[in-house]
């Protein structure tokens, strides 16, 4: 995706904060296929500057993070970065954000910081729990053993009609799989859920306070859990946090109606789940065409992710 003009930025911006900016500097966070982010500098006509802010613009199927930004505002829920403005135009959109910092817990963790994550995590997600009633349609819903066993189901029959060479057997226990994380999931409450959720993800304002950045396109309405099973996974996206892996339960536990052991028994499924909606994210892409990843050519990462669920 192109990097858009620095007027265009301005007028963006000028508009959402009802006052005229220049821009001093940009510093370019992350241009991929369907988004650019960066966190831009302003001064005022008089030549004094103001705090930085996060600037995003995206496309298609991205654009609806305008809207789902606009709710996260408007349900209150804590933890997340301050929306300024948002602007919808066709299949692009644009937010302007609070810079909440540039430090993660990817980069930065400790035993005391992933507890105040866990615990911060349940309170976002008991807050998402009030908004239940008002989910706008945006928003994919796997808010039943019903549904989350459906959309193993039909990932599965995605995968075999995009690669008429996949292994059946594979693709019948991926159908199989479902079933069993159905089952188990459809006993939690279910609720927004940032569905990407690393440590990367987690920004530390004042060097101590997390806040989940980032609310895009894989939002929806699930298992409680599932934000947590990813946050506390190997994957590379939280660097060293899983050395904290028992903190961050241990804080969500404490911020909720969970005790450890539950949450510990019920993170395999949740993971998988997460895994699975990752997977659905590949299978979209490669139906747009695209074959390649920031980590490499698609199918072998399939492969991967399908292994990573079933075993």
């Amino acid at each position: 995706m192109p990097f858009p003009a620095n007027c265009e930025i301005e007028n963006f911006a000028s508009n959402c904060l009802k006052q005229k900016f220049q821009i001093s500097e940009i510093d370019n966070l992350r241009q991929r296929d369907f988004s650019v982010v960066a966190r831009i500098h302003f001064h005022l006509p008089d030549g004094s500057n103001v705090p930085s802010l996060i600037y995003k613009k995206v496309r298609a199927p991205w654009h609806c993070e305008a809207q789902i930004m606009r709710f996260v505002k408007d349900a209150k829920l804590p933890n997340v970065p301050l929306l300024i403005g948002a602007k919808v135009s066709g299949d692009l959109a644009e937010t302007l954000q609070e810079d909440a910092g540039s430090l993660s817990l990817c980069d930065y963790n400790s035993y005391e910081l992933a507890m105040i994550t866990g615990l911060a995590l349940a309170q976002t997600h008991d807050r998402a729990l009030e908004s239940n009633q008002h989910y706008p349609e945006i928003f994919a819903r796997l808010d039943s053993g019903e549904k989350i066993a459906e959309c193993f189901q039909a990932n599965a029959s995605r995968l075999g009609a995009l690669y008429p060479d996949y292994n059946h057997k594979i693709l019948a226990r991926l159908t199989s799989v479902g079933f069993e994380v159905a089952e188990q999931l459809e006993t939690l409450e279910c609720c927004l859920q940032h569905g990407d959720l690393y440590g990367e993800n987690i920004v530390l304002k004042d060097g101590d306070a997390p806040v989940f950045i980032d609310w895009s396109y894989f939002c929806f309405i699930g298992p409680r859990l599932y934000d947590l099973a990813t946050l506390a996974s190997s994957h590379t996206k939280n660097g060293s946090l899983v050395q904290h892996r028992k903190a961050l339960l241990e804080g969500y536990a404490a911020g909720s109606e969970f005790s450890f052991e539950q949450i510990e028994s019920m993170l395999p499924s949740s993971f998988r789940l997460s895994r699975l909606l990752f997977l659905q994210w590949l299978l979209t892409r490669v139906q747009m065409g695209i074959t390649e990843t920031t980590v490499g050519p698609v199918r072998p990462l399939i492969d991967t992710v399908v292994s990573e669920i079933l075993n």
